[in-house]
């Protein structure tokens, strides 16, 4: 019997010992990484850059044509001096002329110079735009998740990445989605896995994520591992 008493003291104590040198694995509640990109935006703003080029080839084209044609200008207006200066007043009323087309063509040519700036400030303005756009810095107007407890999520700083949270009572997550006073509907699939923490409870690992159905223009999944796990996975909508 006291043998007996010994064996269940060192087996419950060895219980502890091991409990205490074991090191559990804690998990942070699963979440996503959001981007929303504007490519309607994007592309719009492409088509007036694109047309600004073409402005500005023109304009340019242009502008090398009154500095041509004021260099010829300048170059008349010398030899009428002369011949002027020789004694031949016939050629006042000309050099007049010339003149005062050297003046308008001179204005012309500035009004180009001012038009050409003006469209590559507007293009650089455009470009700095689009590249926002293109690393989805945006303002959601709300996020509200379909699962769990209902709640709507609102926002008042643009951001280019959201952190959302995933369901862990269902391989469903469904989400509405506002931006610029429209809604949006998303739903992923996923694979829920339960991990023990270090408080011996139970915390939900999911993988696995895919797009189930979404009224976005596309959705993408960039995925960090063949898992396409959560914590290192990003879901970028397009619209």
């Amino acid at each position: 019997m006291r043998n007996t008493v010994h064996y269940i003291f060192f087996f419950f104590f060895g219980l502890i010992a091991c409990e205490e040198a074991f090191e559990f694995k804690s998990y942070e509640d699963p979440v996503v990484t959001y981007q929303f990109i504007d490519a309607d935006s994007i592309y719009q703003l492409q088509l007036i850059n694109n047309k600004s080029e073409d402005s500005i080839l023109l304009l340019k084209q242009l502008q090398i044509s009154l500095d041509s044609s004021l260099i010829a200008i300048t170059d008349s207006i010398t030899a009428i001096e002369i011949a002027i200066d020789s004694g031949n007043n016939s050629f006042n009323n000309i050099r007049s002329e010339l003149n005062v087309r050297y003046t308008n063509d001179s204005i012309y040519l500035l009004n180009i110079k001012i038009l050409i700036t003006d469209y590559q400030l507007s293009m650089d303005s455009i470009a700095s735009i689009q590249s926002g756009l293109n690393e989805g810095f945006i303002l959601l107007d709300f996020v509200a998740p379909q699962f769990g407890v209902s709640y709507i999520e609102t926002f008042t700083d643009s951001m280019n990445a959201y952190i959302l949270p995933l369901n862990t009572t269902d391989t469903i997550s469904r989400y509405i989605i506002g931006i610029s006073s429209k809604e949006y509907s998303l739903s992923l699939t996923h694979e829920n896995k339960e991990f023990i923490t270090a408080d011996l409870g139970v915390k939900i690992g999911i993988d696995q994520l895919m797009v189930y159905h979404s009224n976005f223009d596309s959705v993408s999944l960039s995925c960090t591992n063949d898992k396409c796990s959560t914590n290192g996975t990003k879901i970028i909508c397009y619209y």
